[in-house]
């Protein structure tokens, strides 16, 4: 993962705690957005700024690249434990921020991670995806092509769960038994669009 200092700092050590993290020190707001279409792309990574960014570079950024997570210098070391537990890497190229993933789908072998503005497609089958790691975040498998973020559900429709955002996602047969537990969160509890 990619951390970012934008600044100037003093010791950039406490900021690197695995080996796979790269540290890139920069000044100028220019060069960093320069760095992360270059080499960050679209996965997850961390600025850490001293003094405070202008309000429409916060907006740029979060356009831009809706997976840079901004951390104030004050309380980096915390946040930063808390990203890198969020961060889910399926190979080298390719990891995702668990904490507002909505769902995931997959059509064609290709795995479609969907958020409240946008989406993030890699060339998976969905059966690469360590679910057992996932569920400690709340996504769970309800359907052969689909699995749900339990966190972001806000109700029930027949054989299916309703996120945030309105979206149905199908609970299959197979899964139906697994799911029952998930069910019984959302009765009497929020507004059901069964019954």
């Amino acid at each position: 993962m990619y951390i970012y200092l934008l600044g100037i700092f003093n010791q950039v050590s406490q900021f690197v705690a695995d080996s796979s993290d790269e540290l890139v020190m920069l000044s100028l707001i220019a060069d960093l957005i320069e760095h992360l279409r270059a080499y960050n792309g679209s996965n997850p990574c961390a600025l850490i700024f001293k003094n405070p960014l202008p309000e429409d570079v916060i907006r740029a950024l979060n356009i831009c690249f809706p997976e840079l997570v901004l951390i104030s210098c004050d309380d980096a070391d915390e946040q930063l434990r808390n990203l890198r537990k969020d961060v889910l890497s399926l190979n080298k190229d390719f990891s995702v921020n668990m904490k507002n993933l909505h769902y995931v789908e997959c059509r064609k072998r290709k795995l479609l991670f969907h958020f409240p503005d946008y989406h993030r497609t890699v060339n998976h089958p969905i059966g690469i995806l360590p679910f057992e790691r996932m569920e400690r975040h709340g996504i769970v498998r309800c359907h052969e092509s689909f699995a749900v973020n339990i966190n972001h559900v806000t109700g029930l429709a027949p054989g299916a769960f309703v996120t945030e955002n309105g979206c149905v996602i199908p609970i299959s047969r197979s899964y139906s038994q697994k799911m029952t537990k998930y069910r019984k969160m959302f009765r009497g509890n929020t507004s059901r669009l069964n019954d």
